[in-house]
């Protein structure tokens, strides 16, 4: 029997993983994606989600970082 993965991810993780598979589906739908690149397209995909992420966190003040 094939062993599991599991992974504890946590939550700003697990949320750059979501926006990384939603970037990468994008690829795929516009024929952008082959078996010689699927790699370098992962890796594209988390890498501009980080990307976002970041600009994000630059632009964006969060009520808990608001100051009083």
């Amino acid at each position: 029997m094939k062993e599991q993965d599991y992974f504890r991810l946590q939550s700003s993780e697990t949320t750059i993983a979501l926006v990384a598979a939603q970037i990468l589906s994008s690829y795929i739908s516009a024929g952008k994606v082959t078996d010689q690149n699927e790699s370098n397209m992962l890796d594209k995909s988390i890498s501009l989600a980080i990307s976002l992420a970041r600009k994000v966190e630059d632009l964006v003040e969060s009520d808990s970082e608001k100051k009083e």
